[in-house]
């Protein structure tokens, strides 16, 4: 199922418990969110009656278009989504609340990516939206809610990235992954099931040196955008193994490190206001110790070095395992046409 995501449309029956909301695409989305809702509440109702519950592990993550409520943290949102759905809230008691951060491996990301602030979404208080490094952009919550859990209601902070979901739910089903091709996956079950401490320590957000901050909305102040001459000239990375100018995050413990233009870096206001935030000059390197300052005001990349230097040897790493991008040209015949929709033509 995806979640509320653009183009924002939705039966006027939904609209109706929002009408206080007087911002038109918040208003939307919010209907958008009940839709869903009844969806989830139909799905689990189903597997229910017909006697599958009781086998099933339901995931439900963040999509790329983000509530408020969904962007704080995990004990805050068990209170709004212990209403979530009927079906879900009867079985609230097998649900394990688990606090993601997304990456961009190739292929996809565990939650897509933030919110889009100008399409009803918000990430606040988190900087930056979709599209951007900054943990609105890709700071993840979701739940998982099943009878197999061992003890329900377990809160987990650790990092978790799409492609631990692979082994996960291999291992649920029985099967091993000895003898594949080595997985950048790790086998998560038991941080969910168990609250296990978190196997992964270490995530790559992206390395992106093709990336463009505006294919929807312009960010405020874009004018602001660093030059690889003005990072070069005003840091003092040059000299790393890693072009410090491209489009790069990595996490690592608590620490996470930006490099290049991490995207837009404001943060948004909450739904309701209107003023965005000032922000100070942007670095070509910036370190957060993102679990005291999940909120990245405080850039300190001056005071760790050593740090700095070792993640930024890790993208080196990642660097040269990558496979080149390729943006293959347009198909015409992928048009939708009058009809107006997708079909297979590959």
């Amino acid at each position: 199922m995806q979640a509320v995501h653009s183009p924002l449309q939705v039966p006027e029956r939904y609209l109706t418990p929002y009408s206080f909301i007087k911002d038109h695409n918040r208003r939307q989305f919010a209907g958008m969110a009940s839709a869903m809702d009844e969806a989830v509440g139909n799905i689990t109702s189903s597997l229910q009656q017909a006697g599958l519950w009781d086998n099933t592990v339901l995931v439900f993550s963040t999509g790329g278009k983000l509530g408020e409520s969904a962007r704080r943290e995990p004990e805050q949102l068990e209170k709004a989504l212990r209403s979530f759905s009927r079906t879900v809230r009867e079985s609230a008691q097998t649900t394990s609340w688990t606090r993601m951060t997304q990456g961009a491996l190739p292929g996809c990301d565990w939650s897509d990516n933030g919110g889009q602030p100008g399409f009803g979404g918000s990430n606040w208080p988190l900087r930056g939206r979709k599209w951007s490094l900054w943990e609105g952009g890709v700071r993840g919550v979701g739940f998982v809610a099943s009878p197999l859990l061992k003890k329900p209601g377990t809160v987990s902070r650790g990092l978790m990235h799409v492609s631990d979901w692979l082994p996960t739910f291999v291992g649920l089903a029985g099967g091993s992954t000895d003898g594949t091709k080595p997985l950048d996956g790790f086998n998560m079950w038991n941080a969910i099931s168990n609250g296990f401490a978190s196997p992964r320590l270490e995530l790559l957000h992206n390395i992106d040196p093709l990336y463009i901050d505006s294919r929807l909305a312009v960010c405020p102040g874009a004018g602001r955008k660093l030059t690889l001459a003005q990072m070069v000239s005003g840091d003092s990375w040059p000299n790393s193994g890693f072009n410090v100018s491209i489009h790069a995050a990595i996490r690592s413990s608590n620490w996470k490190l930006l490099t290049g233009y991490p995207g837009c870096d404001l943060w948004f206001p909450r739904p309701g206001h209107t003023t965005s935030e000032k922000m100070e000059p942007l670095k070509s390197v910036i370190l957060f110790d993102i679990e005291k300052d999940p909120e990245e005001r405080d850039e300190i990349s001056a005071l760790f070095p050593t740090v700095v230097e070792y993640l930024l040897g890790r993208l080196q790493e990642y660097q040269k395992s990558a496979v080149p991008i390729i943006f293959p040209d347009e198909d015409p015949k992928c048009d939708p046409g009058p009809g107006g929709a997708w079909g297979i033509w590959a």
